[in-house]
């Protein structure tokens, strides 16, 4: 749930990923942290909130083609862990993956396979 919601669901524009539980609907919106903390609206896309110092923007030395890799990662993952579950075989990354046997160490080690490095050049 956690890839799938931050892949296709999070409105990065309009939201912050925060911790905060002081809000009510568990969703910051950017335009309250560029009234209270005189966050930028525009100036990026992703926006994270620093759990201890909430005025503080964690993301916001992050360049936008590094904001289009992390969006590709959580999709990557998403896929990776809908394939296995529904047996899928045709996805490139599956082969004879078993999540049942796997640990959970095993399970995030697959999760975070670095990428072929031609495919890591292009997308440069």
């Amino acid at each position: 749930e956690f890839f799938r919601y931050f892949a296709f669901c999070f409105d990065f524009k309009k939201h912050v990923v925060s911790l905060s539980s002081s809000y009510g609907t568990g969703l910051v919106e950017k335009e309250a942290k560029a009234e209270s903390d005189a966050w930028s609206v525009y100036r990026q896309i992703l926006s994270i909130e620093d759990p201890f110092e909430t005025f503080y923007d964690v993301a916001h030395v992050l360049k936008p083609g590094t904001f289009q890799r992390v969006k590709r990662e959580f999709a990557m993952a998403y896929s990776k862990l809908v394939d296995a579950i529904t047996g899928n075989r045709d996805a490139s990354w599956s082969g004879n993956v078993d999540l049942h046997a796997m640990s959970g160490n095993d399970v995030v080690e697959w999760l975070c396979e670095p990428l072929p490095l031609e495919e890591e050049e292009a997308g440069n």
